[in-house]
């Protein structure tokens, strides 16, 4: 019995070496780093819990991206804790590369006239009275070029002495009729 276990011993370390020489030389490169790499943790760590580096955990991450079969050598870790580790690193690099600031603040006067050029339509009887005072703003205020800068329903001339220049709002504050008015 005793010969039968040597004699698979001898077997299966020559099977390994045969299997080790059609290898290339970077997976063995590779495989010879991960062991030497955790026998260096192992050494490292005096007690019984070991102690992982985050150069450690890097190392792992950049073996398994680099070397396809990374979990035949890895025996100090399991191969999720290793996925594990390249998805936080991921999820950090990206947090890192967006770290621009957000969208700066908007002004006071930017904010009133957002809010003052929002039309907020509610239901059918909202949206038709916004197109109504739209609809009159158009005809009664609106300059047009093709008639000469004048609006469709035309408006008389205003001299000077009708008094002082004032705004009239139309359409939700959005648009705008100047006309004179008495002091």
């Amino acid at each position: 019995m005793l010969a039968f276990t040597a004699m698979n011993a001898v077997l299966i370390s020559i099977l390994s070496a045969l299997i080790l020489s059609f290898r290339s030389r970077l997976a063995l490169q590779a495989e010879i780093l991960a062991l030497r790499h955790q026998l260096n943790v192992l050494q490292r760590s005096s007690d019984a819990r070991i102690q992982l580096r985050t150069s450690d955990r890097l190392l792992w991450v950049w073996l398994s991206r680099l070397w396809n079969n990374w979990r035949s050598a890895l025996l100090i870790v399991k191969p999720e804790t290793v996925i594990r580790w390249h998805r936080q690193s991921f999820r950090l690099y990206w947090r890192w590369k967006s770290r621009r600031p957000g969208r700066p603040q908007a002004g006071r006067e930017i904010r009133e006239l957002i809010r003052r050029m929002c039309l907020i339509v509610i239901n059918a009887s909202s949206l038709h009275r916004t197109l109504k005072s739209f609809f009159a703003y158009y005809h009664d205020s609106r300059c047009h070029l093709a008639l000469n800068k004048d609006s469709p329903d035309t408006r008389e001339v205003q001299p000077p002495d009708k008094g002082i220049v004032v705004e009239i709002p139309r359409v939700g504050g959005l648009h705008h009729r100047y006309q004179r008015c008495a002091a």
